[in-house]
């Protein structure tokens, strides 16, 4: 073994003096390794019949290039032996992956290693070797010079990376990158280049998932398109964008996603000579709906509608919902959805609420769609069958709901017979709107779950936020309601004198309140604890980005959920504590006017809606069925 381990320290000092990548000598240097293991194990010299089977042996093995390459080492070890020098060394400097480029290229590759002169000796190496491979194919399929270089020639390079290792594609694709930005460094290649790996990388349909035949449209129109902006007026937009949900703390996924949004758009355009019309963005924006999630979907159409907003000077809102989902509005026929318009913008020009004029939208577009589904095409056609046909239809889960329909759609047929819309201008007379009453009993949180929500209440663990837990024991220590939960300003709650003192929405009355212990320590644990930095009066905000007052109370509904998952009582929701506080005022002895002040009403009419039965105190109030003639004996009789 002496002597073999001489002859295969002749080959590897060979290599290193003609200066052979250390790559391939570490390749050399394994296949003597085991080689020498193979001959120590069988106990035989090297023979060169042995080392042609040990090398069948591991041809299943080894990859085809590291096969080659201990193939040449026992070449080279057989001319040792023989001659005790290497014979025939088959590598050739002049056939090496750079000397295959044309000069352009060459001049390439060596432009850009002296200009990275700071890139250590195995950078060298690894760069020349990448840049290699990458010109090669680009000379393969045809470009002789940087000049002829296409998003095409990139496409097709990314595509036969496909098969290979996640770690060997993001390498190469690191290299490619770097080899377009040099590029376009020396002005050699466009912008959107620099962009492509990102694009490719993120997004793999971006370019292809709009109808060519749309594209060739919008290319032929390009002149007459209006409000076009330059390929650079977009990607100034994309960067406000990005800078403002930046500047509002949004998580870095969510910056990720407006970046990426931006670029694949821009490479879209870029590639297909287009310029920047903003409603071109959305329309991209649906293409991609069948290739990607739902999540990234929203994302990508809702950077488009805001870059376009940018573009054209309006302010962005980020609370702002740009809904995918098709309206009941935009489902109108077009015969009807003029006077649905004008007769809601009459109810805004009374200054109707919003959720009036939201209840009316609704009632209006489930009237008009039934009568569209029934073959109306005019308002004239109705009759008083139609109308008698919808109440039969229309099917509420109570009389009261019916009834809160049917009494905005009466007024709908009225605004109707103003305007001379309805051959009869009394159907409105044909739809009744009157339910009888309905006395429902009073669902309250049951001693189990008070007991369950005083458990989370006083430990620290992660069941519910620190948020949830203040919202809660407002609702149950002190009955207010979720509406005035969240719109809690700062500015309402007095620490020193301990209380808290704000406008109820609901009735517009003034309400000072004295504040629990319990409920003044959650405050305080939420807002030094958990609560957002934000010069929002509001004391609860969203927990995310952008940190502004909460949109609605199911804020509230949601903690109630969150606290009791198990809890499933059909029309009780967060308003629930509510009930549970004023019952269990009433159940401790509290005066039905003290139980009313603290409610917020007026008087007492609407109390019992929010008391529970006190079975304890109406036991004591029980009547002698003797003093009725009534006698607790005997049995009915036929």
């Amino acid at each position: 073994m002496q002597q073999y381990q001489k002859n295969t320290r002749t080959v590897i000092d060979y290599l290193v003096t003609v200066g052979r990548r250390k790559g391939t000598i570490s390749i050399y240097k394994a296949c003597y390794q085991s080689l020498g293991d193979a001959l120590e194990q069988e106990g035989v010299p090297y023979s060169t019949g042995f080392a042609s089977l040990w090398l069948d042996q591991q041809c299943n093995k080894l990859e085809k290039t590291a096969y080659d390459l201990y193939k040449a080492a026992l070449h080279k070890l057989d001319d040792v032996y023989l001659t005790g020098d290497i014979q025939h060394d088959r590598f050739n400097p002049d056939k090496t992956k750079l000397f295959c480029l044309n000069e352009c290229y060459r001049e390439l590759v060596s432009s850009f290693l002296s200009d990275n002169n700071t890139l250590s000796p195995a950078s060298v190496k690894d760069y020349r070797d990448q840049f290699c491979d990458i010109l090669n194919f680009f000379q393969d399929m045809g470009c002789s010079d940087t000049s002829d270089i296409s998003y095409q020639i990139l496409f097709n390079y990314c595509c036969t990376l496909e098969s290979r290792t996640y770690h060997v594609r993001a390498l190469k694709h690191s290299r490619l990158n770097s080899l377009l930005c040099f590029l376009y460094k020396k002005g050699q290649a466009p912008f959107g280049y620099t962009l492509f790996v990102a694009g490719f990388v993120r997004r793999k349909h971006f370019w292809d998932s709009l109808n060519p035949e749309i594209i060739a449209y919008w290319q032929k129109e390009q002149s007459l398109a209006k409000n076009t902006f330059s390929l650079e007026d977009f990607l100034n937009a994309g960067d406000t964008v990005y800078e403002i949900h930046k500047n509002c703390a949004y998580s870095k996924g969510y910056l990720s996603s407006i970046h990426h949004a931006v670029i694949m758009f821009y490479l879209f355009m870029d590639m297909n000579s287009l310029k920047y019309v903003p409603e071109r963005g959305i329309l991209w924006a649906d293409s991609l709906k069948p290739h990607v999630s739902s999540t990234q979907y929203t994302a990508v159409r809702r950077t488009m509608i805001m870059v376009g907003q940018v573009s054209h000077g309006i302010t962005i809102n980020l609370k702002a919902v740009f809904s995918t989902r098709m309206t009941a509005r935009r489902k109108l026929p077009s015969w009807c959805s003029a006077y649905v318009r004008d007769f809601l913008n009459e109810r805004k020009a009374e200054n109707m609420a919003p959720s009036t004029i939201c209840m009316m939208n609704s009632c209006c577009c489930r009237f008009c769609l039934f009568l569209d589904q029934i073959g109306i095409t005019s308002f004239s056609q109705v009759s008083i069958l139609h109308i008698k046909s919808f109440n039969l239809s229309d099917v509420h889960k109570t009389p009261a709901g019916k009834n809160a329909y049917n009494s905005r759609i009466r007024r709908f047929l009225i605004y109707l017979a103003e305007r001379g819309a309805l051959s009869n201008p009394f159907l409105f007379l044909a739809l009744p709107c009157v339910s009888a009453p309905k006395e429902t009993l009073v669902v309250v949180l049951s001693r189990q779950e008070q007991d369950e929500l005083r458990r989370l209440f006083d430990t620290d663990g992660d069941d519910i936020t620190l948020r949830q837990k203040a919202m809660l024991q407002l609702g149950l220590y002190m009955g207010l309601r979720g509406i005035d939960i969240i719109n809690l300003a700062i500015g309402d709650i007095d620490w020193e004198d301990v209380s808290i003192r704000f406008v109820q929405e609901k009735t517009g009355y003034e309400l000072y309140l004295p504040m629990p212990s319990d409920v003044a320590n959650a405050l305080y644990r939420y807002i030094v604890r958990d609560r957002p930095v934000s010069d929002n009066p509001r004391v609860f905000l969203r927990s995310k980005a952008p940190y502004c007052e909460l949109r609605s109370k199911t804020a509230c509904a949601k903690a109630l959920r969150a606290a009791l998952p198990g809890r499933n009582v059909e029309g009780s929701g967060f308003h629930a504590t509510r009930k549970t506080f004023a019952t269990t005022k009433l159940r401790g002895g509290a005066h039905p006017d003290e139980v009313k002040e603290l409610l917020g009403h007026k008087d007492r009419a609407n109390l019992h809606t929010y008391l529970s039965l006190d079975e304890g105190n109406m036991r004591l109030c029980c009547m002698d069925l003797s003093e009725r003639s009534i006698r607790m004996e005997g049995r009915f009789c036929r």
